[in-house]
């Protein structure tokens, strides 16, 4: 019933002193969609997004990178942020290569990543380094039973390695009720 939410139990977990899940409330993640070649308008919508006066407040900020380039440009953006006095938190999604992988890990506060990602337990071990919850990136209208044993063999490499900061994103009823088959 879309008009009638009840919380699932869960873990709780800090990205970047920013308590998710357990009894904490459902937090405000804003896709940002400008590409990082335009920093004006990104910046512009942190700022909107992060003013308490707004009705809604953005507590995290979604940005792609698909390059060394972009990741220049993003570690260009957070500087301007914070000359700014605007520290927002990033949760990052990125490319297979493993190299732009861990530099992204270091520069973000929750790394974004889907179970088809190569070298998983390389990106695991790095997160864990670096203390960084991972979203496990499950998004796509409908999922198969191997989707599914996918998403479960990585959790439990995750978990294998010693590492527990890990959200997964399923986003539509669909995907949430073929995940409960």
């Amino acid at each position: 019933n879309p008009f009638h939410y009840e919380k699932r139990n869960s873990n709780e977990i800090s990205v970047k002193n920013l308590m998710m899940g357990g009894e904490n409330p459902i937090r405000v993640e804003l896709e940002l969609n400008s590409g990082l070649d335009n920093e004006n308008n990104i910046i512009e919508e942190i700022k909107k997004c992060s003013n308490p006066k707004n009705d809604i407040q953005c507590e995290m900020f979604h940005l792609t990178i698909t390059s060394p380039e972009d990741l220049k440009k993003f570690i260009k953006l957070k500087e301007k942020l914070s000359q700014l006095g605007l520290t927002p938190r990033f949760a990052l999604n990125c490319t297979n290569e493993i190299s732009v992988v861990n530099d992204v890990i270091t520069h973000c506060d929750k790394i974004i990543l889907t179970p088809t990602h190569v070298d998983l337990d390389k990106m695991i071990l790095s997160a864990k380094e670096k203390n960084r919850p991972i979203q496990w990136d499950f998004s796509k209208p409908h999922h198969s039973k191997e989707d599914f044993d996918l998403l479960n063999y990585t959790l439990h490499l995750a978990e294998k390695s010693g590492f527990f900061l890990s959200l997964v994103s399923l986003t539509s009823n669909d995907s949430i009720h073929d995940y409960r088959q």
